[in-house]
């Protein structure tokens, strides 16, 4: 599993299933209003929060993985 699957499976559902529809599904803000039964300024908030999200965690990620690369130099083997 990479970082970006890692990172969007830790992202609360509804937030990842707009990050889906958008980006792996093509749908428009339309379409994805459409499916999910709200408003088009209602998935215009939810996306901008599961970006949101998505970039804090990655950071997160980030910050754990040089911490971790770090230290690993220091390992005795």
């Amino acid at each position: 599993m990479d970082c970006a699957s890692t990172v969007v499976g830790k992202l609360p559902p509804n937030q990842r299933l707009a990050l889906t529809l958008r980006y792996k599904d093509g749908f428009s803000y339309a379409e994805m209003a459409a499916a999910l039964g709200v408003s088009v300024k209602a998935i215009r908030s939810l996306f901008v929060r599961a970006k949101c999200t998505l970039r804090r965690e990655l950071s997160e990620f980030e910050k754990k993985l040089l911490i971790e690369r770090r230290f690993s130099a220091f390992r005795v083997y």
